[in-house]
Formats: structure tokens, sequence, C-alpha cells
């Protein structure tokens, strides 16, 4: 049964032709996707280094100047609004630190994408 079977192959030439067509678009679609990737890890390291050092010195920054309220004029010693705001100060002092740390990162990698010319978006 299977002696008898003799598929038509078609043209030899014109098959490696194609698959030659096809091999080279892959190539081309992984060279685009190797340089996306590296783009994106630059990106990425230039963050995390920028907003690192900024979470860093910001950190040591506050740790060596407290915030105070200073929102101690007269009308504020009446009622409960200084106790107030000795009670926040504490937990402004986190937010501030991320909101740097996050505006630097986010600065350092736009200067990047400027300096390395990559507008794409």
């Amino acid at each position: 049964m299977l002696q008898d079977y003799h598929p038509d192959l078609g043209n030899n030439n014109q098959y490696i032709k194609q698959l030659s067509d096809k091999l080279e678009q892959i190539e081309t679609v992984k060279q685009i996707y190797d340089t996306e990737r590296r783009t994106w890890r630059s990106r990425l390291i230039v963050a995390l280094v920028s907003g690192c050092m900024a979470g860093v010195l910001s950190t040591v920054y506050f740790i060596l100047h407290p915030i105070r309220p200073a929102f101690r004029l007269w009308f504020f010693h009446l009622g409960s609004a200084p106790m107030h705001l000795e009670h926040t100060v504490p937990f402004a002092t986190p937010f501030l630190v991320a909101l740097f740390t996050i505006s630097a990162a986010m600065v350092a990698t736009l200067l990047y994408r400027i300096v390395k010319k990559d507008f794409a978006a």
C-alpha cells in the first residue's frame, strides 16, 4: 500500500525560497525585539538608579532635618489644630520621600530618553 504512494512534492527551489524568506522575517522581528528589550532595560536601570539615589538622599535629609509644624500662629493655639499637625507630620515624611523619589526617577528617565534621542513612544 505504501509502495504505490508517491505524493507530489512540488518545486523544491520555490519551497526553499519561501522558507528562507520566512526565516529572514523572523530574524528581523527578533532584532527589533532585542533592541526594544535593551531600550526598556536601560530605561529601567536609569529609573532604578536615580530613584534609589533620590530616595537615599531625601531620607537622609529628612532624618537630619525633620519636618516640624511651622503653623504655630496665634489662631492655631485655640482648639486641637496644633495637636493634629504634630500627629500628621510623621506620616507626611515617607510620603514626601516617595514623591521625591518617583519624580526624580521619572525626570531622569525622560532626560535619558532625550540624551539618547529615543523619541519612540
